[in-house]
């Protein structure tokens, strides 16, 4: 399976490096020297020089060495191959692919939807429930609220606090 670890923002200076947004939460072991990288079109590059930069990464990738190749190369998406069994070594950690698509039950089993994406913005991450009633609902992703995460049976548990699910009670909260 392909995963997407980084985006190539644009080239750095003329000698073919390029500055690459980072997509991943393992960022020390997947860009180091002498890893291999794909393109979307499944083009193979080997990091041969790596170094941090405001947030974000100077690469040098073996065979780009000049700024007219790295700039052939800006807002692609850097995919590695991975072993779709694979886990994060924290086992409270979850990758976002294994979140996206399972199903929502409140803690009395009844079905809330589905969780269609993972934001990370910087506070705490937020699952995205489609909920069948209320559309899309912003989840935070703690303990508090999602108590439970089943990889093997396809489901999180939720426990909401009041409000979250029930838009006309948040609605008379807005008004007083």
């Amino acid at each position: 399976m392909r995963v997407v670890i980084g985006r190539v923002a644009r080239a750095h200076g003329v000698r073919g490096d390029l500055v690459i947004f980072s997509l991943t939460d393992e960022q020390e072991s997947r860009f180091k020297n002498g890893n291999h990288v794909l393109l979307e079109n499944g083009t193979d590059l080997e990091i041969s020089a790596i170094a941090s930069h405001s947030g974000s990464f100077i690469v040098h990738f073996k065979g780009i060495d000049d700024r007219n190749s790295a700039e052939n190369l800006k807002g692609q998406d850097l995919l590695i191959e991975i072993n779709e069994n694979d886990r994060p070594a924290n086992p409270e950690s979850y990758f976002d692919r294994q979140l996206i698509g399972l199903k929502v039950k409140l803690l009395n089993g009844s079905d809330s939807g589905v969780i269609k994406d993972v934001l990370h913005p910087p506070a705490q991450d937020l699952l995205v429930l489609d909920h069948p009633e209320y559309g899309e609902v912003l989840i935070p992703f703690v303990k508090a609220i999602v108590p439970e995460v089943n990889l093997e049976q396809g489901f999180v548990v939720i426990d909401p606090p009041s409000g979250l699910l029930d838009l006309s009670q948040a609605e008379v909260a807005d008004e007083n």
